[in-house]
């Protein structure tokens, strides 16, 4: 039952910055409040990896994605452990 939570919680967080990425691909959306607070709930998690990433002249946020890919290897350790 633990576990079935555990990874339900991760697999939220993930999809919720999967969807607050594809949103912010439609300008006209950014001013919603489904987005905004989309931002404000996964914003924790991505601002300390934004700070690591290379600020190079991009116009791709990769810290998402890293992210993303941090959590799936948390989830899997945390999984291991339960």
């Amino acid at each position: 039952m633990i576990r079935e939570f555990v990874s339900f919680a991760f697999s939220t967080l993930t999809w919720m910055i999967i969807i607050r990425a594809i949103l912010s691909w439609i300008p006209s959306l950014r001013d919603k409040q489904i987005y905004r607070s989309l931002v404000e709930l996964t914003e924790t998690f991505i601002s300390p990896v934004r700070k690591f990433l290379p600020h190079g002249n991009s116009m791709v946020d990769f810290a998402p994605l890293v992210t993303i890919l941090l959590i799936q290897l948390l989830e899997n350790l945390v999984l291991s452990v339960l």
